[in-house]
C-alpha cells in the first residue's frame, strides 16, 4: 500500500501506511517533501536517524528557522502491533466476473424410474375428496335404486372392515467444420506454458527470476469440456449456463430456476475451516461415474432423479385428495429442476424424458380441471370434462376423471357422452375388482338409461373417436392433421397463434422453436442422449 500511495503520489496516504508499518525513515521523507523541515528534523532526532538530522539541521540554519528543542527523555517510539501470524502476499488471478444475480435480470440414481412411482395403496384405498364426484351421489330418482344404494352401502360398509408400474454415396464427415474456440484458447496456454517451462530452467537449474503462472483450475474444463448446463452453472459460469439452457430448450423465463440455480452451484464445492487465522480450504466435488467416462472429472450435482420421484410421489397424494394447487406447485418445482440433473446412463435419462412427461400431463389436467371449476356455461364445462379424460394420468385418478365425465354428463343429459365415459370406465381393469364394486354397478346403470335416451342435450366440441391433442392455451382440441406447434421442453401443444409466447405449462420456455433438446447424460463427446 506505501508503493501504491507512492505511486500515486498520496502524500496523506504515504503518512498513513509508513505510521502503521512503524517506519520513521519514511515519515521523515514525506515532511521533508511538504515542506515541514521542522517536523522532519524533530522526527530523525526523536528515533536516532543522525545523518538525517544533521543535514536537515544544517538546512534550518541556512533558512534562518529556529532550532527546534529535542526532547528524548519522554518520548517513545511508535510501532505498529506485532503480526501473530505473517504470511505472503495473495496471488492474483484475473478472473471474469460472473454471478447468480443474472437471474433478476430476468422474467443417487433410482433404478425403478419413473414407472416405478405409482399411486400406493394408501393413496388409492384413500377415499378422495373435495372435487371428485361421490358414488353415493343421487344420480337415479326411483325407489328401486335407492333401496339397491342402501344394500349396497350395507356391502361396502362390511368389505371395508375386512379389508385395509454405405463409403460411396454416403457423405463423407471429413470436411465438416467441428473447430472449437476453447480448443485453440487451451492449445495456445499449453504452448505458452511449455515455452515458460524450458525457459525457466537451464541444465536442471530453475530460473529464479522467471514467473510462473497456475496450473489449470478444475473450473475451465467443467466448462470446456460439458455441454451439461448444470455442469456450466456448477464452475459458477451463469452465462453460458443459460446460453446451453436457451439453445437446447429455447429457456427464457430463467427466473423460476433461480433457485435450483444456486444450490447446483453450491453443491460442487466444499469448504475446510483452518487454524485461526488462517484461510479455509476450498475443495471441488467430483461425481464418479462421470470421470471412467470423459477422462476428466465433471463436478458433483445436487438436484438428483430419485429425490423427484419422491416429490411425484407426494404429487400423486395431493391429486388424489383434490388438492390441485398443493399437487401443481409440487410438479412445478419437479419441471423446474430437471434442467439441472445429470444422470449416469441412457437408461436413466429416458427416466428423465418420462418424468418430464409425466409431471406435463398432470399440470395439463389440473388446469382443465381448475377451469372446469370457474366456468358457468354448461357446454364449455361439459367439454372440459371430456378433455379431462384424455390426459394420460394413473389408472387410479383415470378412474376418477371418468367418472367425474360420467356423473356431470348424466346430469346435463348429455346421454350419449355418458354412455361413452361409463364404457370405458367399465374398460378399465381396476374396475373389476371387488373394491370398486359400487362404481362398476353405478357406471353399469348409467350406460343402461343412457343408451335408452341416446340423445345429448348440449353440442360440445369433443369427438371420442377423432385423435387430438389439447391445446394449452385455449383448452381447445387440435385434432390429427391440424397444425400444432409444441414447446421445445415439456412437449406441451399449441395452435399456431400461440408461436413465441411462453409456454403456460412449464412457464420457462418459449413455443414453437425448433431446439435439440434438453442434455442431461454425455458419456463421451460423441454420445448425448437427450430428452425432447
Amino acid at each position: 500500500m506505501l508503493k501504491i500511495a507512492e505511486m500515486r503520489g498520496d502524500v496523506m496516504s504515504r503518512f498513513h501506511n509508513a505510521l502503521y508499518l512503524g517506519d520513521a525513515e519514511e515519515r521523515v521523507k514525506v515532511f521533508e517533501s511538504t515542506g515541514q523541515i521542522s517536523l522532519a528534523y524533530l522526527t530523525a532526532a526523536t528515533h536516532g536517524l543522525d545523518e538525517t538530522a544533521e543535514k536537515l539541521h544544517a538546512l534550518l540554519s541556512a533558512n534562518s528557522i529556529p532550532i527546534p528543542k529535542i526532547n528524548t527523555h519522554n518520548s517513545s517510539l511508535l510501532q505498529p502491533p506485532t503480526p501473530i501470524l505473517k504470511g505472503e502476499n495473495w496471488p492474483l488471478l484475473a478472473v471474469s466476473k460472473t454471478s447468480l444475480s443474472d437471474f433478476d435480470t430476468t422474467n443417487t440414481q433410482s433404478t425403478s424410474g419413473v414407472s416405478g412411482v405409482k399411486v400406493t395403496d394408501d393413496d388409492d384405498g384413500a377415499e378422495p375428496t373435495g372435487v371428485w364426484p361421490d358414488d353415493d351421489d343421487d344420480l337415479f330418482d326411483d325407489e328401486e335404486e335407492k333401496n339397491n344404494n342402501k344394500s349396497n352401502k350395507n356391502k361396502k360398509s362390511n368389505e371395508s372392515s375386512s379389508s385395509t408400474t454405405n463409403k460411396g454415396v454416403w457423405p463423407d464427415d471429413d470436411d465438416l467444420d467441428l473447430s472449437d474456440d476453447d480448443d485453440d484458447i487451451n492449445n495456445k496456454n499449453n504452448s505458452s506454458s511449455n515455452n515458460n517451462s524450458s525457459k525457466s530452467g537451464s541444465g536442471g537449474r530453475s530460473n529464479p527470476g522467471a514467473i510462473y503462472t497456475a496450473g489449470p483450475s478444475p473450473i475451465s474444463s467443467w466448462c470446456s469440456d460439458s455441454s451439461l448446463a448444470a455442469d456450466h452453472m456448477a464452475a459458477g459460469s451463469v452465462e453460458t449456463s443459460l446460453q446451453l439452457l436457451n439453445r437446447q430448450i429455447a429457456a427464457v423465463n430463467v427466473s423460476v430456476l433461480r433457485t435450483n440455480a444456486i444450490g447446483t452451484y453450491l453443491g460442487a464445492y466444499a469448504y475446510l475451516p483452518g487454524l485461526p487465522l488462517t484461510p479455509t480450504t476450498k475443495t471441488y466435488l467430483m461425481r464418479d461415474s462421470m470421470t471412467k467416462q470423459q477422462g476428466k472429472p465433471m463436478p458433483a450435482v445436487s438436484v438428483k432423479l430419485a429425490p423427484l420421484l419422491e416429490q411425484l410421489k407426494l404429487a400423486y397424494r395431493a391429486f388424489t385428495s383434490g388438492q390441485f394447487s398443493e399437487c401443481k406447485t409440487a410438479l412445478e418445482q419437479i419441471l423446474h429442476s430437471i434442467p439441472f440433473v445429470v444422470v449416469p446412463s441412457r437408461t436413466a435419462s429416458n427416466d428423465v424424458k418420462e418424468l418430464l412427461e409425466v409431471c406435463r400431463e398432470y399440470l395439463i389436467a389440473i388446469r382443465v380441471k381448475t377451469t372446469s371449476g370457474e366456468t358457468e356455461d354448461v357446454p364449455r364445462s361439459l367439454e372440459l370434462a371430456a378433455y379431462f379424460t384424455h390426459c394420460n394420468l394413473q389408472p387410479s385418478h383415470l378412474m376418477l376423471a371418468l367418472k367425474s365425465a360420467m356423473a356431470t354428463a348424466f346430469k346435463n343429459k348429455n346421454f350419449v357422452n355418458a354412455a361413452a365415459f361409463s364404457r370405458r370406465l367399465l374398460e378399465l381393469p381396476d374396475t373389476s375388482s371387488e373394491k370398486h364394486a359400487d362404481t362398476r354397478s353405478k357406471a353399469q346403470k348409467v350406460l343402461q338409461k343412457s343408451e335408452q335416451q341416446g340423445r345429448n342435450e348440449y353440442q360440445i366440441d369433443y369427438d371420442e373417436m377423432n385423435p387430438f391433442s389439447l391445446d394449452c392455451e385455449r383448452l381447445k382440441p387440435i385434432y390429427k392433421g391440424s397444425a400444432t406447434i409444441k414447446c421445445p421442453y415439456c412437449s406441451a401443444s399449441y395452435s399456431p397463434s400461440y408461436a413465441g409466447k411462453v409456454c403456460c405449462i412449464c412457464n420457462l420456455c418459449t413455443v414453437g422453436v425448433e431446439t435439440v433438446g434438453l442434455v442431461t447424460y454425455a458419456a463421451s463427446s460423441s454420445s448425448v442422449g437427450r430428452s425432447k
